[in-house]
This record gives structure tokens, C-alpha cells and sequence, in this order.
């Protein structure tokens, strides 16, 4: 079945014997997606005499059995539905098609990962689906599937991002980076943690964020940050350290500043290299 389907066929998919399949449900759902082809079904339907309306009543049943038999199978699909009468039935039955499909599509579909990167030199910010912003520093991955925004908004960064989030108190908004998971609601924080690096950092610009560190024992004890506090990670020493720090500094790089504050001379050339994309030689202080 295409675009181009008619009405016909999708009567015939409604009629036939054996449940309706992955490719089928797509396919109708696919087709009442559109206004019009629901009020042409809709028309149909109307039309189908009182003493032949049981196949509709049986078809609706057998969908819904579908539906039933995949919440067993461990997915959390909760229904409660009456058919009392014949209009009842012609108000519900494509919605109860195209329910069955969009829940197809939300809880079996394999799910797609998005991957937005910059390569070393290079910066860029985006918007995210629920509207949150991301600015990306240079050499930086960011992770995201489809399921992002249906009930969580997680996120996998390797490198370091700033967020500025979109408030939504029914859909918390999870940073993994490294060691760390940062959960905020309406926050601005940026997250830092290369794979070359000893250390992964949380630092909060405005809100509140909840803080959880995986160390060499397992989670620790969710750590609070509020306005102007970071946290820092240290993987090697498998520390953890909470302290104030300075917004202007941290987040320079999203004004393409790079700014340096007691670090060692090994992660300033490091951080050098990867701000500007290029190699740096040389001789070791004796």
C-alpha cells in the first residue's frame, strides 16, 4: 500500500481474518493520517447497514486484542473502551486503528539515533526538538534517539555543551557525559568531559540541577546544584569535589574566548590544540 491508496483496500485490511501486521498498521495509519480519508471512512461506515454493523464491532475487538496482547508482552498500554451503540462505534473505530498504529510505532519500532558533532576548530549551538538550545564546543558529539521528548529528554555528550532548557516539570532533561548524569527541568549548565581528560564537570549558570557521579563503588549520593556551583569529577583519583566558580570563564567559549585559570601547562597546550586544530611541538622544562 502507498500514498495512493484507496478507500477500498483499507476496507478490505479492516475486514480481513488475520490480525493486522507491522506493515499493515503503518499503512492505514499512514492513510488516516489525513483528515479527508478519515471522512471518507467515516462516510463508509456510516452507510453499512444496522444488521451487518457486528463486523465492524469485531473488527474493533481484534485491535484492540493486538494491543492487549503487546501491553502483555511487557509494554504498559492501559484502555478502557465501551462500544454501546452504532455512532459510537463510527466515532471510534479510526481512531482505535490509528491508536493501534501509533502505538506500534511508539513502543516497537527500533529506535534512531541522531548524532550532531563538531570536529576540532569548530563550535555551533542548535535547538533541540522540545525547543531547549545546545551550544556545541569544539570536538564535541551529541547523542539523541526518538524516544527523546515522549517521556525524558536524555541527551549523551562526549566533549563539552552548554544547555539552556526549555522548562517542562513532566519531562525531566538528562545529560550523560562520562562518569556524570545531570537532571534538570528549566536550567542553564554547562557539562565538560573529553575522553582525554582526567576529569568531567557540571557547572550551573541559573536553576537547579541534580547531580549523580558513577565512581569505581557504584552511583553516589545525588548532589544538588544551585546558581554559581560546580561539580567536578575526577576519574583518575575517583574524587569528587563541589565549588563556586566563574561564569564569565566557563562559559567564554560560547563567545569564542579561550580563557585560561590555574591549569596546568599540559592542558593548556592540549586545549590549544583542539580550540585552533593543530599540533603543538615542544621541548619539556627541565
Amino acid at each position: 500500500m502507498n500514498e495512493k491508496t484507496n478507500i477500498k483496500k483499507v476496507i478490505e485490511l479492516l475486514y480481513q481474518q488475520s490480525p493486522l501486521g507491522k506493515l499493515e498498521l503503518s499503512d492505514i495509519g499512514k492513510f488516516l493520517s489525513s483528515p479527508d480519508n478519515i471522512n471518507e471512512l467515516n462516510s463508509y461506515i456510516d452507510n453499512i447497514p444496522d444488521n451487518n454493523f457486528s463486523d465492524i464491532k469485531l473488527k474493533i475487538g481484534k485491535i484492540w486484542e493486538e494491543i492487549d496482547r503487546r501491553k502483555e508482552s511487557g509494554f504498559a498500554f492501559k484502555y478502557t473502551i465501551s462500544i454501546i451503540r452504532k455512532y459510537a462505534a463510527i466515532l471510534l473505530l479510526p481512531l482505535l486503528i490509528y491508536t493501534s498504529w501509533i502505538t506500534y510505532q511508539y513502543f516497537f519500532t527500533p529506535e534512531e539515533y541522531f548524532t550532531l558533532a563538531t570536529n576540532k576548530g569548530e563550535q555551533t549551538n542548535i535547538v533541540l526538538p522540545d525547543g531547549s538550545s545546545a551550544w556545541l564546543n569544539v570536538d564535541t558529539r551529541l547523542t539523541y534517539n526518538t524516544s527523546y521528548g515522549k517521556k525524558e529528554r536524555e541527551i549523551t555528550v562526549n566533549g563539552e555543551a552548554f544547555f539552556d532548557v526549555k522548562k517542562d516539570a513532566t519531562k525531566p532533561f538528562i545529560v550523560h557525559i562520562q562518569n556524570m548524569e545531570v537532571k534538570a527541568l528549566g536550567t542553564a549548565f554547562n557539562v565538560r568531559g573529553y575522553n582525554d581528560e582526567a576529569t568531567v564537570q557540571t557547572s550551573l549558570f541559573k536553576g537547579k540541577v541534580d547531580v549523580r557521579i558513577n565512581n569505581s563503588i557504584g552511583h553516589l549520593k545525588p548532589q544538588i546544584l544551585t546558581s554559581g556551583q560546580s561539580l567536578v569529577f575526577d576519574r583518575e583519583m575517583d574524587t569528587t569535589k563541589r565549588k563556586t566558580f566563574n561564569q564569565e570563564i566557563v562559559g567564554a567559549w560560547k563567545d569564542k574566548q579561550l580563557i585560561f585559570e590555574n591549569t596546568l601547562f599540559d592542558d593548556v597546550i592540549k586545549n590549544t590544540e583542539r580550540w585552533f586544530n593543530i599540533d603543538i611541538t615542544y621541548e619539556p622544562v627541565t
